[in-house]
């Protein structure tokens, strides 16, 4: 299939949210691993790269807020950034995407078969 010209510049955009993760110092290396290995998954499961870039940039931002490894995070952990976030002056539906895309990426992290959320985001 034939590659169009791309108005909206996708893989430029994707490639600078991928450097600004990589310059990020509040996510720790462990957590940019799992983001880019998320990323990755994504791909597999057919997700657009509009949306891949989404998830990468709120997972970003969610792990900058975080503070602790994705693995140790307990369910107060992320309830509070989850709240934090909620409190910033944003869109419902920014909020709404951050808690989806927040559960999302936890399914595939505590369980890669994706049977369920854990308790973490449930």
């Amino acid at each position: 299939m034939k590659k169009g010209f791309d108005v909206y510049a996708y893989d430029h955009r994707m490639e600078l949210a991928k450097k600004r993760l990589a310059a990020n110092r509040k996510v720790s290396a462990h957590n940019r691993l799992k983001i880019l290995e998320f990323l990755d998954y994504l791909e597999t499961q057919d997700i657009s790269l509009p949306r891949r870039i989404r998830y990468l940039q709120n997972i970003s931002k969610f792990a900058a807020m975080l503070n602790v490894s994705f693995r140790q995070a307990t369910r107060g952990h992320i309830e509070s950034v989850v709240l934090n976030h909620g409190r910033l002056d944003l869109a419902d539906e920014t909020n709404t995407q951050l808690k989806i895309m927040t559960k999302r990426f936890y399914r595939w992290l505590r369980d890669p078969d994706d049977e369920g959320y854990p308790p973490e985001v449930k």
